[in-house]
């Protein structure tokens, strides 16, 4: 009997760690050539458009920034009111 839970509890465990073993591996077919810089060159290429863009949105939102800041000094102004105007 004890032998029959050792031997099971044995056999799980080989399992697990045989299917765990199996999600580290890596694909061959998925790794990058040596030999070829393609891959350098296309994440650079990747990294410059994305450099571009995030350029692109700070300038924006600093265009934002500057019309929000004209806004709050325009509202601190004090405003004159006719008296005519009731």
């Amino acid at each position: 009997m004890k032998f029959k839970k050792l031997f099971a509890s044995a056999l799980i465990t080989a399992i697990v760690c045989a299917t765990l073993a199996l999600g580290f591996q890596q694909d061959p077919l998925r790794l990058p050539n040596p030999f070829s810089g393609s891959r350098q060159v296309q994440e650079k290429k990747d990294q410059t458009i994305e450099a571009k863009e995030l350029q692109s949105r700070i300038i924006r939102l600093e265009s934002k920034v500057a019309q929000l800041e004209k806004r709050i000094e325009d509202m601190q102004r004090p405003r004159v009111i006719p008296a005519n105007q009731k």
